[in-house]
């Protein structure tokens, strides 16, 4: 299975990564294990739970002791949506297995968090996937392998920290983490100068960025 360039190099830094990104909530985790009570029990599964793009294990910590039968994919799937990859992902599965993709997005429906993704989206080109251009929906939806998959939405995770906490997230985001430290640091400024200048963060020492979980999931046929 190839990775990107661009995913591969932006995550160099696995502490930074780490440390400026969000978790999920116990709502997205009882979601998925929940989908599980549907799958037939078979004594020759060998794992209980396979994670794709696993990185630090943010996403895997939320399910030791919950899972079996499943593959999931946090914050991933958008760099491999391909045939060959759903094919391997079917072949582990034993049928009626999940296969759970899951992503946190920004609330862009705040002013000035928009402000701050229209700054991260002028560095992506067409080449480089995003969860948020849906390219990978018609992958799967037209994959055999798959029966026909449910979309859900969920209040996520609200990450608190200060203007520099918040600029240091976004730079962990791979398409910024990998740009060349004199683009970093042109990137940075801009980020800053949104919480400078907004009315809802210039006076805030304390601030909270409102996340929405998205989780796609289908069943081996």
């Amino acid at each position: 299975m190839e990775v990107h360039d661009k995913a591969s190099r932006g995550f160099i830094d696995g502490s930074a990564y780490d440390k400026g990104r969000p978790s999920y909530t116990e709502e997205a985790a009882e979601y998925i294990a929940n989908l599980l009570k549907k799958t037939p029990d078979k004594e020759e599964v060998k794992y209980d739970v396979l994670e794709l793009g696993a990185g630090t294990g943010k996403f895997t910590q939320m399910f030791i002791n919950k899972l079996d039968k499943l593959v999931v994919a946090a914050q991933c799937f958008h760099w491999f949506a391909n045939e060959t990859s759903l094919k391997e992902i079917q072949r582990v599965l034993i049928p009626g297995g999940v296969f759970a993709m899951v992503w946190n997005h920004k609330d862009s429906r705040i002013p000035w968090v928009k402000q701050l993704q229209d700054i991260v989206l002028s560095y992506y080109t067409e080449d480089i996937p995003r969860a948020l251009d849906y390219k990978w929906k018609p992958v799967i939806e037209n994959f055999s392998g798959f029966a026909s998959g449910e979309n859900l939405f969920l209040s996520g995770i609200h990450l608190k920290g200060s203007k520099d906490f918040i600029v240091e997230h976004h730079c962990t985001i791979s398409v910024m983490s990998s740009l060349v430290p004199e683009q970093k640091t042109v990137a940075a400024k801009k980020l800053r100068n949104v919480l400078d200048s907004d009315e809802a963060t210039k006076n805030s020492n304390e601030i909270i960025l409102p996340f929405v979980t998205e989780i796609y999931h289908c069943v081996k046929k």
